[in-house]
């Protein structure tokens, strides 16, 4: 059952995960060299939603099956966001 539940949910979203993350990755490479790409490794949460945010992916995840209710999304933005 868990691993239909990955299959079905989880791997769809993963997938819209890496293709945001690979556009904007693409951006910055068209722009400058990605070794003088700004460093966003330390930023803190509040700007870790609101990058999200900005990818779509909250909005994304908003409209998926298991995140309709609020608190489920919100403990998955908590594992992202640590």
């Amino acid at each position: 059952m868990i691993k239909s539940i990955i299959d079905s949910r989880l791997i769809p979203v993963l997938k819209f995960v890496v293709y945001e993350l690979t556009k904007v990755m693409q951006c910055f490479e068209t722009k400058n060299d990605l070794s003088s790409a700004i460093d966003l490794s330390d930023t803190n949460n509040t700007e870790k939603i609101i990058m999200l945010t900005q990818l779509g992916i909250l909005d994304f995840l908003k409209e998926q099956q298991p995140f309709l209710n609020v608190n489920a999304l919100a403990s998955v933005i908590s594992g992202i966001t640590g």
